[in-house]
């Protein structure tokens, strides 16, 4: 995608979300975006001090946020998007397309700076979900809620939370973009009257779901008349990788349920399907046979594959994440992967941080953790028992 032209001055660190965007997560808080860390800039309180959307848009916090960002400022809560661009602050080393470039492309001009307004929301309504997925916890999914008590990682309040629906107290009317998720979205009907509190002809709806449950006819009723649906269908992994990282899944119920939304996009020219897969330590050897399965379900060729498919290089939890896993594992993956569309940014992404060991135990006893439940499938074992060879080598 071609970027919009910024001035020299907001190249590097200058994002339209303050002016177009707010979101808020599965347990309520409230951000200017999904991927700001408000513990890393002066509004620190932003996300639990205001009780609705329209009050965080114009409330103070993101008024200053406003003026930094056009003062060219370099913003630590955006660092994530810093990071995913490049290594040398330049767009074109840029390791993927960021969220920043997103909202920059979208809405960058003059009439959308002098006007503020609320046209992007992303919404959770809580953390109702049927998964527990390794890379989750209960923040974002009510079943991990037992496992997490037992490790002493969450409090009883994130228990199936359904959040303050605080989309009836704002302004809606310049609405052109609207995100859903959960939890798992299609589990909580609460979202169907939140569509009937919009005109959905005028917005783009992109909703998330891990495909475990395909929705009644109101559903798809709704999705026939917003302007545009993206669907992003979450596959971390196909047949035992896949059941083994987003655990409760069945995968073959997951192709059943895919090939009939490939059967409604086809007959709906506005719904567009995207697989969106999240690179981690114990799936980073299935990406290719996930694409291949994707290709042959679909009738994709390649070029069909590398452009619908959507990606993301774990960020947290850090004992997942490949970038700190020792170099004979990172050649492990990068061997594995040398011939697919993530080919260079992935070895690009490897090479942001050196091997950290008290990360690479963690892993370790995290992975001994999840044998507990399920048998550890084979390219997993490889990951693990490469970076276990490293532990005792260190030791």
């Amino acid at each position: 995608m071609k970027h919009v032209k910024l001035p020299d001055k907001l190249l590097k660190t200058f994002c339209m979300a303050p002016w177009v965007h707010i979101q808020q997560n599965s347990y309520g808080e409230v951000n200017p975006c999904c991927m700001f860390l408000p513990d890393k800039t002066p509004y620190e309180d932003f996300k639990t001090k205001y009780n609705s959307l329209q009050k965080a848009f114009d409330g103070v916090d993101n008024k200053k946020l406003r003026e930094r960002m056009l003062a060219g400022e370099y913003i630590e809560g955006c660092n994530k998007c810093y990071i995913e661009e490049e290594e040398d602050g330049s767009r074109e080393g840029a390791i993927k397309y960021s969220f920043r470039n997103h909202f920059n492309d979208l809405y960058y001009n003059e009439y959308n700076i002098l006007n503020p307004a609320i046209r992007d929301i992303e919404f959770s309504l809580g953390n109702k979900c049927n998964y527990k997925c390794l890379t989750c916890n209960t923040r974002f999914s009510s079943a991990w809620y037992a496992d997490d008590i037992s490790t002493g990682n969450v409090v009883d309040t994130y228990k199936g939370r359904t959040v303050k629906n605080s989309l009836p107290d704002i302004n809606l009317t310049e609405l052109k973009e609207l995100k859903v998720l959960g939890g798992e979205t299609f589990l909580d009907n609460l979202y169907l009257e939140l569509f009937k509190m919009i005109n959905c002809e005028e917005i783009n709806l992109i909703l998330y779901t891990n495909n475990s449950v395909f929705p009644k006819q109101e559903w798809l009723d709704y999705f026939n008349r917003f302007k545009t649906v993206k669907l992003n269908i979450s596959i971390d992994g196909v047949y035992d990788i896949g059941e083994f990282v987003r655990l409760g899944m069945k995968f073959s119920r997951f192709e059943k349920n895919l090939k009939k939304w490939i059967l409604f996009s086809s007959k709906y020219n506005n719904t567009t399907l995207v697989p969106h897969y999240v690179f981690h330590n114990l799936n980073s050897l299935n990406l290719n046979k996930t694409l291949e399965w994707l290709r042959n379900i679909n009738g994709w060729d390649w070029d069909d594959v590398n452009k619908q498919m959507s990606y993301t290089f774990l960020y947290g939890p850090k004992k997942l994440n490949p970038v700190f896993l020792p170099n004979e594992t990172k050649k492990l993956i990068i061997d594995n992967n040398n011939n697919n569309f993530l080919t260079d940014k992935l070895k690009k992404f490897l090479l942001t941080h050196e091997t950290n060991d008290t990360l690479c135990n963690d892993f370790i006893k995290y992975v001994d953790f999840l044998t507990l439940r399920k048998p550890l499938p084979e390219e997993c074992s490889i990951i693990y028992d490469s970076v276990k060879k490293y532990n005792e080598r260190k030791k």
